[in-house]
């Protein structure tokens, strides 16, 4: 669902998230970095369209997003099963 193509971009721009994938790329994604830093509770720039459509906006893009992903996280953990870990979990 689009939920849980959601979830994994708030479990990540978590500021409590210390791993590797809150990278450039993510956080060039509009509203992320007030997501990370807690001044937003939404992600301005990642919107629920539908039941199985997201729009993902950038605040700017490089070639290198056309490769691997393209700064799209595309495994899509359902978020029923993990609502309520932590990210420091």
């Amino acid at each position: 669902t689009a939920d849980d193509v959601i979830f994994p971009y708030e479990i990540i721009g978590n500021k409590d998230y210390t791993g590797i994938r809150y990278d450039d790329t993510f956080r060039k994604i509009v509203g992320m970095e007030k997501y990370h830093d807690e001044t937003a509770d939404t992600i301005s720039g990642i919107k629920k369209i539908d039941d199985k459509t997201v729009e993902i906006e950038y605040k700017e893009v490089n070639p290198s997003m056309l490769q691997s992903g393209g700064g799209i996280w595309s495994y899509a953990p359902p978020k029923h099963t993990l609502e309520g870990v932590t990210s420091k979990d």
